[in-house]
Order: structure tokens, then sequence, then C-alpha cells
């Protein structure tokens, strides 16, 4: 009998990772451990709060970090948003930026008119951009909003 019981706490205590895009699920509601992830922009004051001072280089690679985790809900392939990344890169101008956030990523996802124009959406955004001039949040929201007028 107590081998039985090992076994089966053994049995209970194994690892379960369950990925969830939206919505609202119950998954199994007898577990006796829960850990839940948070990924996005919204979240980074909590991760910052948590981890207390660092150096610069490992705030923009956490910056980058949190910004993949804001795209990757629109892409959730990886090849998928390693190739928008590339493309946001690619952008000349925050009207170019715009005319890719609207005529692409807009029509070809989930993203909605709000959100993309939302601060943290954009501050996603603006952590791949290669271009210097133009890249403030209020900048790119004024020609997000022109383009979606045309």
């Amino acid at each position: 009998m107590k081998n039985e019981t090992k076994e089966s706490q053994n049995t209970a205590r194994a690892s379960v990772v369950i990925n969830i895009h939206g919505g609202n699920n119950q998954i199994l509601p007898n577990a006796i451990e829960v850990v839940q992830n948070f990924y996005g922009a919204e979240f980074a004051h909590v991760r910052k709060q948590n981890k207390g001072m660092e150096e610069k280089e490992e705030d923009e690679d956490e910056a980058v970090r949190i910004a993949r985790g804001t795209l990757c809900i629109y892409y959730s392939d990886d090849w998928e948003l390693d190739g928008i990344i590339r493309r946001i890169a690619d952008c000349r101008s925050a009207s170019d930026l715009a005319n890719l956030v609207v005529n692409d990523m807009y029509k070809h996802t989930i993203l909605s008119a709000e959100r993309m124009v939302s601060k943290d959406f954009i501050e996603a955004l603006q952590q791949f951009l290669t271009f210097k001039s133009g890249t403030s949040t209020g900048n790119i929201r004024t020609q997000i909003n022109n383009v979606r007028r045309e």
C-alpha cells in the first residue's frame, strides 16, 4: 500500500505546461499547485519591481523579450513572429511602420483598431525600430491613425 501511495503522489506532482492564448479556461480544478505566467508589456512593472536594479544592457534585453511577448499574441508561430519583427526593423519611417501595422498586422491578425494605437503596443514596436527620427509614441500613433483614415 505504501508503494502505491508514493507512485500516485509522484504522478500527481508531474509538471504539465498548458499554453492558453485568450479566453477563460479552467484546467485541472483538483490540481495541487498552479503557476501562472503573464507575458506582455502591461506586466513589465511587476517583473522590474521583483528584480531591482539591473544593468542597462540587461534592461534592454528584458524590454525586447517583453516586446516579443506582446507581439506573439498576434503571431504565435515563431517563424511568423521573427518575420514581422524583421519587417518592423526594415521600416524607414513612422509612416512605413504605420502602413505595416494597418495594412498587414491589422488585416491578417486579431489586432484591433484600439489596440494598434495603445501605448504598450506602440512601445513593443519601438523596440525593433532601426530609424531614429519620429519614433515617439505620439508620432507613431498619429501616423497609424492617418493610414487608418485613408
